[in-house]
């Protein structure tokens, strides 16, 4: 099993306004206008993904500023493709069922549905996950006949096939960390079922769509925050009854749940989360040495569970130094959360340059 790749880099506040307004949790007039100010000056990876669902909200609040054109037109280039790839999701779906596979369907198209409209989530593929027994030579074989698409880059999760300007990932586990024979098996048990294009297909539940763009977006291969972060806010907030519970027991059973648990602080910090989604994240203290621990010299996050060679000394009484310098030195409280993930840590991983307990 593969750990994710490092980190993942936090918006400036400029871009966190605009997630804010894009999810629908600011109205602020202020705000709204340093928005589109910022988008008058062209849009890059990260606004660009936002640009239909920011038009969406900018233009039911009634704003006239000369970026609403842009916006606009993003708008309707969404809608155009996102009908396109649902009729290519058909396509693929009935190709796989003939031949006795049945898909999950992933991201892009799934998360759709908890969008105000389906253009308002922008996506460049179709991801669809096949039980993990399906033979890769009958996929191949169904994508290139039904559908004149070529496998491209295998990886060890997955594999595309595109025609050269369509992109479908058939998916044979959910990520690169996961992609060992099993980990799969809970997404499929408690999968739902949902419409796309006068069809059901199976989609993943709520808690496992966001733990699905948590891992995915906060690898560092994936790069974009606001991509991950307005999905999982999106989802968690239009969701009546969200399960965080559930989320952290699937992080935890993958052992990914320290990242997972960052991730949700992040967004329960920013003000990203409803109320009742703030019971979940850690103790204060905790956050702070979580934050402390996996960020860092660039102002990358990175997975914990990947850095055992960070933690540089665990004293009795609880102390522990990370990176390369001793001034990067903290306390942990004995009996906390990340105390015992460092404890555990310390007592299962053998870091190259430890430094002797006590010394």
């Amino acid at each position: 099993m593969r750990r994710p790749e490092l980190g993942w880099t936090p918006p400036n506040r400029r871009m966190l306004d605009l997630i804010r307004v894009a999810v629908g949790l600011s109205e602020d007039s202020r705000l709204l206008e340093e928005a589109l100010d910022t988008l008058a000056g062209g849009l890059n990876e990260d606004t660009y993904r936002l640009a239909p669902l920011l038009y969406y909200r900018l233009d039911a609040l009634g704003c006239e500023h000369p970026s609403m054109h842009t916006l606009a037109t993003h708008y309707r280039n969404s809608w155009l493709q996102s009908a396109y790839r649902e009729r290519l999701l058909a396509r693929a779906v009935v190709a796989l069922r003939e031949v006795g596979i049945e898909p999950l369907l992933l991201k892009g198209v799934a998360l759709a549905s908890y969008y105000p409209t389906r253009a308002c989530r922008v996506a460049g593929d179709i991801d669809l996950l096949v039980p993990e027994d399906s033979e890769p030579e009958l996929v191949e074989k169904v994508m290139g006949a039904e559908l004149g698409m070529d496998g491209w880059y295998p990886a060890p999760h997955a594999r595309n096939f595109s025609d050269g300007s369509s992109h479908v990932d058939i998916h044979k586990y959910l990520g690169p960390a996961l992609a060992y024979p099993g980990s799969s098996v809970p997404l499929w048990e408690s999968s739902v079922r949902v419409g796309v294009s006068e069809m059901e297909v199976r989609t993943l539940r709520p808690e496992h769509h966001v733990f699905h763009v948590m891992t995915h977006g906060m690898a560092k291969s994936n790069g974009s925050v606001a991509h991950w972060a307005v999905d999982a806010s999106l989802v968690v907030n239009s969701t009546p009854g969200f399960d965080a519970a559930r989320l952290f027991q699937l992080a935890e059973t993958q052992r990914l749940g320290l990242m997972v648990q960052t991730g949700w602080n992040w967004l329960v910090q920013e003000h990203l989360l409803h109320e009742q989604a703030q019971q979940y994240s850690t103790a204060p203290g905790d956050v702070q040495i979580q934050r402390a621990l996996c960020m860092g010299e660039n102002g990358k996050y990175f997975d914990l569970w990947q850095m055992p060679r960070r933690l540089r000394r665990m004293t009795t009484d609880g102390d522990f130094e990370i990176g390369q310098y001793r001034r990067n030195y903290l306390r942990v409280p004995q009996g906390s959360a990340t105390f015992k993930i460092l404890q555990h840590l310390w007592t299962k991983t053998r870091p190259r340059h430890r430094i002797p307990s006590g010394s």
